[in-house]
């Protein structure tokens, strides 16, 4: 897990390849950091525009710190841990 999403800071994303569009837009739509910067249209302005909205945005970081406080709680390993048990 990316160390942003632990330490409640909204996320700037520039999805390029796989699955990370997906990811991308569901942070956006969680409401932890703003949309997703498409790779084609990155320039120093629509970057600085996403973080200066990322900063700045007080609901952003709200969410991002309770999605932080959530993942605290969880044992990620332990499902996996489980199914390679049942082999």
């Amino acid at each position: 897990m990316p160390a942003s999403r632990r330490a409640g800071v909204p996320p700037v994303t520039v999805p390029l390849v796989i699955d990370q569009p997906f990811w991308a837009d569901r942070l956006a739509a969680c409401g932890v950091g703003p949309a997703p910067v498409p790779y084609r249209r990155l320039s120093g302005e629509t970057l600085a525009a996403a973080i200066e909205d990322a900063v700045t945005r007080d609901s952003y970081r709200h969410r991002a710190l309770a999605l932080a406080e959530q993942l605290a709680t969880e044992d990620a390993g332990r499902p996996v841990l489980a199914a390679l048990d049942r082999f």
